[in-house]
């Protein structure tokens, strides 16, 4: 028997119309200090090169991680090779000894 998706039995004949769903993407990120809401940073865009998107959004969690400044956490990173767990083991070293400066955190908010 032909396939016949339509109401009215004609065979090979698909009469469904039902509306084409339209999805809008929306791509959130965390609120941090230092980034402005209308900035892309940590955000996709078509000039953005997939690496450099990569290490926004290490370093915006590792700075909402640590509550280190966002140039802290970039120093961090890459002294550590942009290795997020190298970085956190290095971070939590130096944190418990007390050798990270007050200025290389964030102020509340």
């Amino acid at each position: 028997m032909p396939f016949s998706g339509s109401s009215s039995g004609a065979p090979g004949v698909f009469a469904y119309n039902a509306p084409t769903p339209t999805w809008k993407t929306v791509i959130t990120r965390p609120s941090h200090p230092e980034v402005l809401v209308s900035s892309n940073f940590a955000l996709a865009a078509p000039e953005k090169p997939s690496w450099l998107l990569d290490r926004e959004i290490m370093g915006l969690k590792f700075s909402l991680a640590t509550r280190l400044t966002l140039r802290a956490t970039h120093e961090c990173l890459e002294a550590n090779g942009w290795s997020y767990t190298h970085a956190m083991s290095d971070f939590e070293q130096l944190h418990k000894r007390g050798a990270i400066p007050a200025e290389k955190y964030l102020g509340r908010y």
